[in-house]
C-alpha cells in the first residue's frame, strides 16, 4: 500500500490544527460572553447612511443591504436585539464616540478612531479607484494624487471618509488642499463632476460611486482613470463608551467562522452588482 506523501500530510495537519484553534476561540468566546450577557440583556443599535449595495433602503422602504444582513446575521448568532438609526456619516462617528451609537459598519482604520472604538477584525477589502467624465482621462495625465496642484486637478471627495496615508499625508500640504472639493454624499459628486464644477471623483469603493451612479442613471458617463489607488480593508467599529471588549471579541469569533464556512462571502455575492 502506497504511503502517504508527507507535505500531504503535514498541510492535513496544519489544517486540522487551524480548524481546532478556530472551534476553540469559539467555545471561549461563546463563554466569556454567555457570562456576560447573564448580568444584562444585549442590545446593539448600529448607524447607517446610505452606501451603495453595503446599505440601501429597499422598494419596502426597509434599511438592507451587505453590511445590514451581515449585522443582523452577528446580532443573532450571539443574541443580541439590534436596531438602526440613520445618520450622516461625519454625525454618525461623533454619536459613536460620546456612546449614544453601538456600531459602524465599513469602518476604515485610523488611530483617531481607535482612540474612542473597538475595531473588530477586517470582515471585507475594498477597491479604490479615481473616476473622472468618461471621453476626458487623456485630458488627466496624472502620475500620482501628489501631481494634483500641478495640473489644476480639482478633486472630490466625502467629508469624514479615510482615502489612506497617502492621501491623508498629502492633505498637510495647502497646495494639495485647495484641489479638493468636499461634498456630503457620492450622488453631489457624481453631479458636481457631471457639471464641470470638479475633474474627478476619488471612490473610497468602487462599488458604492457605481452604485450611487446607476441610482442617479449617470453610470455611463463616468469613467475609470488608470492611476492606481491603494484600496482599503473594512472593519466594524464598536463604541468603547457603550460596548465591552467580551462582545467584540464574540463578534470576531463570529466573523472568523463566517469566512471559515462560506457564509461570509455569499452575503458579499448576494449584493454585488
Amino acid at each position: 500500500m502506497r504511503q502517504p506523501d508527507k507535505t500531504a500530510m503535514d498541510a492535513m495537519g496544519g489544517a486540522i490544527m487551524k480548524s481546532c484553534r478556530l472551534g476553540v476561540a469559539l467555545v471561549l468566546a461563546a463563554v466569556v460572553w454567555a457570562s456576560a450577557r447573564a448580568a444584562e440583556p444585549c442590545s446593539l443599535s448600529v448607524g447607517w447612511e446610505p452606501y451603495g449595495t453595503r446599505i440601501y433602503v429597499d422598494e419596502a422602504g426597509a434599511v438592507a443591504g451587505s453590511d445590514i444582513e451581515l449585522m443582523r446575521t452577528l446580532a443573532q448568532d450571539i443574541g443580541c436585539a439590534i436596531s438602526f438609526k440613520q445618520l450622516p456619516w461625519t454625525r454618525h462617528l461623533l454619536e459613536l464616540q460620546a456612546g449614544h451609537i453601538d456600531v459602524a459598519t465599513s469602518v476604515r482604520w485610523t488611530a483617531e478612531r481607535e482612540g474612542f472604538g473597538w475595531f473588530s477584525d477586517v470582515y471585507r477589502h475594498d477597491e479604490m479607484a479615481l473616476y473622472v467624465l468618461r471621453g476626458t482621462v487623456g485630458n488627466h495625465r496624472l502620475t500620482g494624487l501628489a501631481a494634483l496642484p500641478e495640473t489644476g486637478f480639482k478633486l472630490g471627495v466625502i467629508g469624514g471618509y479615510y482615502y489612506g496615508p497617502e492621501f491623508e499625508a498629502l492633505m498637510a500640504d495647502p497646495t494639495f488642499a485647495r484641489q479638493i472639493e468636499v461634498a456630503s454624499d457620492y450622488a453631489t459628486n457624481i453631479r458636481k463632476l457631471i457639471h464641470g464644477r470638479i475633474d474627478g471623483i476619488l471612490a473610497d469603493d468602487v462599488t458604492v460611486v457605481m452604485a450611487a451612479a446607476k441610482t442617479l442613471g449617470l453610470h455611463e458617463r463616468l469613467e475609470r482613470h488608470p492611476l492606481v489607488v491603494p484600496g482599503n480593508a473594512s472593519h466594524l467599529l464598536f463604541s468603547k463608551k457603550s460596548v465591552a471588549p467580551a462582545l467584540v471579541a464574540a463578534i470576531n469569533a463570529r466573523l472568523a467562522a463566517m469566512k471559515s464556512d462560506g457564509r461570509l462571502q455569499r452575503i458579499m455575492d448576494r449584493y454585488a452588482n
